[in-house]
């Protein structure tokens, strides 16, 4: 029984190898991508490792935003808030940035249950829910709720 489960499995990552393969890779991404966003026309791309960037798609390459320098932390999601700014999940908290400037980190100092922030979610009236390891964040405006499941 192991054995045939180990060959279907083989066999599955060598179909999904091949179907990989015979696709074009446009863009090539310096480490594991974990979030990508189309917004204005523009496509928004966060890796693991290297920090987010831009696709200029004239030219085939990502091109890194600046405020990459300042980003701590393994980055996990993005995404943008109606008024503009992006919100990036990272393993050192939550960066809320502007313009290219780093505006806010909410982390453990600024009492967030945890740093490690695994994913956002942005409703369309601007309400921010960010997935921690030790629970839900609620944000509204400069307020936040911390949900977990002592706090019900």
């Amino acid at each position: 029984m192991k054995t045939v489960t180990f060959w279907a499995m083989i066999g599955m990552i060598f179909v999904m190898t091949m179907m990989i393969q015979s696709q074009e890779m446009i863009y090539k991404a310096p480490s594991e991508i974990r979030s990508v966003i189309f917004r204005e026309d523009t496509v928004y791309v966060a890796t693991a490792g290297d920090g987010i960037f831009v696709i200029i798609q004239e030219e085939k390459h990502l091109i890194p935003l600046p405020i990459n320098k300042e980003l701590k932390g393994e980055i996990r999601d993005i995404r943008f808030h109606p008024d503009g700014s992006m919100y990036v999940a990272t393993s050192n908290g939550l960066y809320i940035i502007l313009r290219d400037t780093v505006r806010q980190l909410y982390n453990l100092e600024k009492g967030f249950a945890s740093n490690n922030v695994r994913c956002i979610e942005i409703t369309p009236e601007g309400v921010i829910w960010v997935g921690t390891d030790k629970g839900l964040i609620r944000m509204d405006r400069n307020c936040y709720q911390v949900l977990t499941a002592a706090t019900g």
